[in-house]
């Protein structure tokens, strides 16, 4: 079932999720979904369908039954989380790490970060569906951005 989520209605899962969860998660890395939904969505309101690990979905009964019973209990298409996107990471430098923000709403269990819309927008380039067009041209790039995505394309080439 297709579901959009507003800014508003991601963190409320998210802690819902934080809450149900017994174990503590980090390095988990959300990255846009379609139409803007997590880290540039989380940044102006926008809505979208999922969220994107940039590692390994935990796969762990402590994350996924908490999981699966927040995706029932609210109609979303099983996959609203996954990890999709884990593939395209190595488009990015190393440094894509110190340009993640950290979604500081207060989780106990949970450590959320959101990638840079440059290291997004070079992830959208490797993967090249006609979708991250879309979601790239409407993000909008600056100059600062573009400096940022030759140097994540600098190093993907050198790889």
């Amino acid at each position: 079932m297709r579901k959009d989520l507003t800014q508003s209605k991601i963190i409320s899962l998210l802690h819902d999720l934080d809450k149900r969860i017994k174990e503590h998660c980090q390095n988990h890395y959300f990255a846009e979904g379609r139409q803007q939904s997590s880290a540039i969505g989380l940044k102006k309101g926008k809505t979208g369908r999922h969220l994107i690990f940039l590692n390994r979905f935990p796969k762990t009964p402590g994350f996924t039954m908490p999981y699966s019973q927040i995706s029932e209990q609210h109609g979303l298409d099983k996959k609203w989380i996954n990890d999709g996107a884990k593939g395209f990471v190595d488009c990015l430098s190393p440094a894509f790490r110190r340009r993640l923000s950290p979604l500081d709403e207060g989780f106990e269990n949970m450590e959320v970060f959101l990638i840079s819309k440059p290291d997004l927008v070079t992830m959208k380039i490797c993967a090249w569906r006609e979708s991250d067009k879309e979601d790239i041209e409407s993000l909008g790039i600056s100059k600062a951005d573009i400096l940022i995505m030759e140097e994540n394309l600098a190093y993907f080439w050198k790889t």
